[in-house]
């Protein structure tokens, strides 16, 4: 797969990578303030904002706010 990326390319993904760790099988990226944030893959998603609109803390928020309520939680 690497053979297919030209000398920059493997570099930029190098240096792109180290923002990235995988914790107990989870993918994380070390965002502003060194914040770990975990990657929520799709099939993920769309529960994700089920709940933070409709759960017990949810509510009809902006979209902003739904946002910033999913982030405060360290999802990403």
């Amino acid at each position: 797969m690497l053979k297919e990326y030209s000398i920059q390319q493997k570099k930029e993904l190098a240096v792109s990578a180290e923002d990235f760790s995988v914790i107990t099988g989870n993918l994380y990226k070390i965002g502003n303030g060194e914040i770990l944030r975990r990657y929520v893959p799709e099939f993920e998603r769309s529960h994700i904002l089920t709940d933070a609109h409709g759960g017990i803390l949810g509510g009809h928020y902006a979209g902003r706010a739904t946002a910033r309520k999913i982030l405060c939680v360290g999802l990403h």
